[in-house]
């Protein structure tokens, strides 16, 4: 198998890359269970990440872009919290990437996951 691989740079967040990342979080309105309202994701997101352009807004956690040759192929949101068992752990809030670079290298989406409303009758 035979892959190119564009080098990737994993960087914070600037305010030059608002639009970029903006348009990335159309992205995690897709692969949502049936019941979610993916415009209603996608619009939480982007609130969220538009935090991180706010200066005057203290925002916790951090944002990072993936850049390759220039432009902003991915972008993720993190932030710290206690484990239930009492550690700090990293969460990864928002994450959208470019999807076509896993496909080339191989990789195949997988999920089993069960998920219900609890505002549902059961």
């Amino acid at each position: 198998m035979s892959v190119e691989h564009r080098s990737i740079q994993i960087r914070p967040v600037r305010a030059e890359d608002r639009q970029a990342v903006m348009a990335l979080v159309s992205r995690l309105g897709e692969g949502l269970p049936e019941w979610t309202d993916p415009d209603a994701v996608v619009e939480a997101a982007r609130q969220w990440l538009a935090g991180y352009f706010t200066p005057e807004q203290d925002h916790p956690g951090a944002a990072f872009v993936a850049e390759a040759e220039g432009e902003v192929v991915g972008v993720v949101s993190v932030n710290t919290r206690r484990h239930f068992t009492g550690p700090m752990e990293a969460y990864i809030g928002e994450l959208a990437v470019a999807r076509r670079f896993y496909a080339a290298a191989g990789y195949r989406e997988e999920a089993i996951r069960f998920t219900r409303a609890l505002d549902q009758p059961v």
